[in-house]
């Protein structure tokens, strides 16, 4: 199955490989995955970024990933600025259109258990196989252990982990930290062309309301 490869790998970085437990609040996860999404298109000069508005370069709707669907339906051929709701919207259906992505390739399955307190039941993704869900976690865990071996997709990941407050998805392991994601996105201004820069600056602003009451709580 075709997909956006940026996507589906903030998914796996996001997920525990062997519980499948979400490592952020639902909401956060939902914007990681889709600015991953969005930064593979602007990466690929399908998308420029214009003071917050995301415009679609060339008709690329029909090629095949299913995800770059998603993403090109839900900003139009006249663009769209990144404002919260619209992230929202679009992360949630970016979600689901990567979750069916690797449970049809088999990387995850999914699970549902009952919430808490009988709330809305809780969705999991433990590893079918391991190799592949747990590949692009270490793959950034390395590039921030080795920071010259940090290229434009783990800057990527590490701008967005910081942005939205997610540079804890990474604490498991006692030498990569908290510390070593905000010095990386710290460095990625250096790095990402400005048109990447750009986007996620933008969607950091749109849902900063948001990150900043996941942080205080």
């Amino acid at each position: 199955m075709t997909q956006s490869a940026l996507a589906r790998k903030m998914f796996l970085i996001v997920h525990d490989s062997f519980s499948g437990k979400a490592l952020g609040p639902p909401k956060l996860i939902r914007y990681a995955v889709v600015a991953a999404g969005l930064a593979e298109l602007v990466m690929q000069r399908r998308l420029a970024v214009d003071d917050g508005r995301v415009v679609m370069v060339g008709d690329w709707r029909g090629d095949g990933d299913e995800v770059h669907a998603v993403l090109a339906a839900a900003i139009g051929p006249g663009g769209r600025y990144v404002s919260r709701s619209w992230v929202e919207e679009t992360g949630d259906a970016v979600f689901a259109q990567v979750v069916r992505g690797l449970v049809a390739d088999r990387v995850v399955r999914r699970e549902v258990r009952a919430g808490l307190l009988r709330r809305t039941p809780v969705s999991r993704f433990p590893a079918v196989d391991l190799l592949s869900a747990a590949g692009p976690r270490v793959q950034l865990e390395h590039m921030l252990r080795s920071p010259h071996d940090l290229d434009i997709v783990g800057s990527t990941f590490a701008a967005v982990l910081d942005g939205l407050h997610l540079d804890g998805v990474l604490d498991g392991d006692g030498d990569v930290d908290r510390a070593m994601v905000r010095r990386a996105a710290a460095d990625a201004v250096k790095i990402l062309p400005s048109n990447l820069w750009d986007l996620l600056a933008a969607v950091t602003v749109a849902v900063e309301e948001v990150t900043l009451t996941f942080r205080r709580l």
